[in-house]
């Protein structure tokens, strides 16, 4: 049973670049970034001023409260980033993100589409999401 952990926790510390392991901060979330709530109603959603609708493609009709997602806004949109890590999003890439190895931070939590991620200062390829 512990042999079974092992192998793929020892694959992914193999897997992580060596910068990563120079700069212990990007083995760490940023404690001081505020976190978007968890959120699992509606009625909750629209509180805190969230627009409660569908993760993905929307459908014919209204989400419930176990369908539904609350689409909020991050408090630090469109700032540079190399990581997810340092955003309440996703760190999205750029047109110039090949060459300068950093995103931006999206606008909210929404992340359906096709869209390219930056991690570790390396832009992944295209990505589509329903």
């Amino acid at each position: 049973m512990h042999l079974r952990l092992t192998i793929p926790l020892l694959a992914v510390f193999l897997a992580l670049p060596l910068e990563a392991l120079a700069q212990p901060s990007l083995l760490q979330d940023n404690a001081a970034k505020p976190r978007l709530p968890k959120i699992h109603s509606k009625a909750e959603c629209l509180a805190v001023g969230g627009k409660w609708g569908w993760n993905g493609i929307p459908r014919g009709y209204e989400p419930d409260d176990k369908e539904g997602f609350c689409i909020l806004a991050t408090q630090d949109a469109g700032k540079p980033c190399s990581s997810s890590r340092e955003c309440q999003g996703m760190c999205e890439a750029t047109q110039d993100s090949a060459t300068t190895k950093k995103g931006v931070c999206t606008s909210s939590n929404f992340t359906a589409g096709c869209r390219s991620w930056v991690e570790g200062g390396i832009p992944s390829p295209v990505l589509c999401a329903d």
